[in-house]
């Protein structure tokens, strides 16, 4: 029996997703009985691990996204299975950066150097730093938000990067090219541009990078952005977004659907199909 918690899977038995009714004894009794659980990308840890009780046998695979979200987790997963990352240092807060270096004159990394906010998307909470003004202004800023936050070397990608966004087995791709004066995010939200076309040769260098973080990782439902710096020319993964937007892949519909067919083919894959 293949145990649906998506609310646009249709399993040969649905579930409403939430930790009580995931916790009582009458739905425990028919996870017991799941041969294969399907989840949405909503699916906390909590409720993963519930499921997880019953069966390692679960789509997506996550068994390598809580504890690694955020911008701290991705770096923590992308060094824990040595994947190329930009050299990125860890920060509890504000006060812990100035703790560990007080010395305006002696940052951890040569400028520019960009400081990312631990939480947040759409380019939030992200600042290039390239003089003590600005720094000044990125920690009163993550002093007033609370919690951590990453510093990384700033990779010169020209104005580009390149998203992987890994559905089961397929594999779909863009390029988000920022054309606005002065701005060095690249999101949509800040006004990147999309290109399904651009740069074949450096797109399949960026797919080999991220079909190598999932045969790893064995995450399988993730968007992967990649950087390109200018003169190495040598794929880093910069970012993983477990909950991304579907602008890129089609919208929602075009997305429902190939989450839809992955799963089929993932159920496959296991020798497992459905009933109805």
């Amino acid at each position: 029996m293949i145990v649906s918690l998506h609310p646009h899977f249709k399993g040969d038995f649905g579930l409403t997703l939430s930790v009580k009714s995931l916790s009582e004894y009458q739905t425990a009794g028919i996870l017991k009985n799941a041969a294969a659980i399907i989840v949405p990308q909503s699916v906390n840890q909590e409720q993963y691990a519930i499921c997880r009780s019953f069966t390692d046998c679960i789509f997506p695979n996550y068994s390598n996204r809580f504890g690694f979200e955020g911008k701290v987790g991705n770096s923590l997963l992308l060094n824990k299975f040595g994947l190329p990352h930009p050299k990125t240092l860890l920060f509890e807060s504000a006060d812990d950066w100035r703790r560990k270096f007080p010395d305006p004159d002696r940052p951890p990394l040569p400028r520019p150097f960009v400081l990312k906010n631990n939480q947040g998307g759409c380019g939030f909470g992200i600042f290039l730093i390239t003089s003590q003004d600005e720094l000044d202004t990125a920690l009163d800023f993550f002093q007033k938000q609370g919690g951590g936050f990453v510093a990384q070397e700033f990779v010169d990608h020209g104005g580009k990067d390149l998203r992987v966004v890994l559905i089961g087995d397929m594999v779909k791709t863009y390029w988000r090219c920022q054309k606005t004066p002065g701005e060095f995010r690249n999101n949509v939200g800040k006004g990147a541009l999309i290109d399904r076309e651009g740069d074949p040769e450096l797109t399949a260098e960026g797919v080999e990078c991220v079909k190598g973080f999932k045969d790893r990782t064995g995450v399988n439902l993730a968007a992967v952005d990649v950087l390109f710096d200018q003169n190495k020319k040598k794929p880093l993964i910069s970012e993983i977004n477990f909950v991304f937007g579907r602008k890129g892949v089609g919208g929602v519909t075009a997305f429902r659907s190939m989450f839809n067919a992955a799963a089929v083919q993932w159920l496959k894959g296991k020798g497992l199909r459905l009933f109805h």
